[in-house]
């Protein structure tokens, strides 16, 4: 359950959104989930997160391995958009780590009280570098942190 931001051509710039998305829409009623989404993926490329020169600059950021942290920090960077354009869809992308079944019977605030007793391991850390996207509960408490705090908000890369 996901949605991608690509550009096919020099001009054409696309936004994919996979059916699994649409279908918690359409059986929840999470417009808002779906506006957060669509903000964020329409950051990418406002961003130029999808420009050639990002595209052309990815192969010489590998060998240092700072290719996915890069990735984390576009991440957070669309993330924070899309909570100033919809702010209120923000906290109902737990669909996305929970499942389109799942989502609507996650208590919020318990899941944000778990989050303490796995904050900073150093596994979680070494997740954390490993992968191009941020760890769910560390993307799921810096979208909290920006409705609480205003959108200039920044996400941990470790």
């Amino acid at each position: 359950m996901n949605a991608f931001a690509a550009k096919c051509t020099l001009r054409k710039r696309y936004i994919v959104i996979y059916s699994d998305l649409l279908d918690v829409y359409y059986s929840h009623k999470q417009n808002e989930l779906v506006r957060f989404v669509l903000a964020h993926e329409l950051a990418h490329h406002k961003c130029g997160h999808t420009n050639l020169c990002r595209l052309i600059l990815a192969p010489a950021l590998k060998p240092r391995f700072l290719d996915k942290s890069l990735t984390r920090a576009q991440e957070y960077t669309a993330d924070r958009t899309a909570v100033y354009y919809a702010e209120e869809g923000a906290l109902d992308l737990i669909y996305l780590y929970s499942g389109k079944y799942m989502g609507d019977k996650v208590n919020i605030d318990e899941y944000f009280k778990s989050i303490d007793t796995h904050n900073n391991s150093f596994w979680l850390k070494l997740n954390n570098f490993l992968s191009d996207h941020p760890v769910g509960y560390r993307r799921m408490q810096a979208l909290k942190e920006a409705k609480e705090n205003g959108w200039d908000v920044h996400g941990k890369m470790l």
